[in-house]
């Protein structure tokens, strides 16, 4: 019985007294405060003679075994980093307690810092680097690139060129580009068919013809410029209008403003020289080019000498240009 209990303790003893090693690699880590830090480019000097090769030992985890992989990669070859590392990860079969371990095996090429400096000597170097090498550069060894196209590598025959690496530094902003101004896209022409009525009961109907012009803020919210002159029954009139509008789903679009309107032939004396009310309506487009629309008028007053309104609806079509 003593036998026993002497074997456990020894167990228990060996299990809890298993060291464990933990690996990094070099990273950076500087304290901003209180002093002031500049930011380092380097080269990174690429040896694609040197392969370089290590295995870790078994892990409890492929973070663990990919981390002392690098390690020992660094520290065994005396680099300064791994150049396109490539890890291969293996575990072993796992019974109760035992096994279940992790090994990475990491493949890639040497790489050295050179030429550290400050990105104020950088800025001086790139304003003395004339546009056309870098042009020809670019067009000698990827012809096929485009401007947005972002090369993660460098390999030039027989000896690789040094590539910069900014320390600290993040990705470059792109400009979004500008859209030309264009105002043949914002004008259009319009047929309508015009009803119209003074005081709700005389009609004075008929056809009219108009132009418009959109100014646009953004994709949803713009103003609206109409002009529109209607051929009637027995007054024709002129009317012009000024709308805020609001697009949904780039198709639909509502809007509403004040308009004047003025009438026009021999009996026009009757009527004011302008009268104002207020107008509303919606349009649709169909494709890119076509648009149907429907408008309506509401004028109150439209004689200094008589109790007359004027209410006009009109529906129609038109082209965008």
């Amino acid at each position: 019985m003593l036998k026993r209990c002497l074997i456990a303790l020894l167990i228990v003893i060996g299990l809890s007294s298993c060291s464990v090693t933990n690996h990094t690699y070099r990273t950076i880590q500087v304290n901003k405060e209180p002093i002031n830090v500049e930011d380092v480019v380097v080269d990174v000097k690429v040896d694609l003679t040197k392969p370089i090769k290590s295995t870790s030992s078994k892990r409890n985890s492929a973070d663990e075994a990919t981390q002392e992989a690098y390690f020992k990669a660094i520290t065994e070859n005396n680099i300064d980093l791994v150049v396109d590392p490539v890890f291969e990860i293996s575990t072993t079969d796992k019974f109760l307690f035992f096994g279940g371990k992790y090994v990475a095996k990491l493949t890639g090429y040497a790489g050295y810092y050179s030429n550290p400096r400050t990105k104020r000597e950088v800025v001086k170097e790139l304003q003395t680097t004339a546009i056309k090498e870098v042009i020809c550069f670019d067009k000698f060894y990827f012809p096929d690139a485009t401007v947005k196209e972002k090369k993660s590598s460098l390999a030039v025959a027989p000896s690789p060129a040094p590539v910069g690496k900014v320390l600290k530094a993040g990705p470059p902003i792109e400009e979004p580009a500008k859209e030309p101004f264009s105002l043949s896209k914002k004008l259009s022409l319009f047929l309508y068919k015009s009803e119209n009525k003074f005081n709700s009961d005389y009609t004075n109907n008929g056809y009219a013809v108009g132009s418009c012009y959109d100014l646009d803020f953004n994709k949803k919210i713009g103003l609206k410029f109409d002009g529109i002159y209607s051929v009637n029954t027995d007054f024709d009139h002129y009317m012009q209008s000024v709308y805020l509008k609001y697009t949904l789903f780039d198709k639909f679009t509502a809007f509403a403003g004040g308009s004047a309107i003025s009438f026009v032939g021999k009996d026009s004396s009757l009527f004011n020289s302008f009268s104002y009310g207020l107008s509303y309506g919606v349009s649709y487009t169909i494709g890119k080019r076509l648009i149907v629309e429907y408008k309506l008028y509401d004028f109150s007053s439209v004689s200094t000498d008589f109790d007359v309104s004027y209410n006009s609806t009109l529906l129609g079509v038109g082209y965008r240009f």
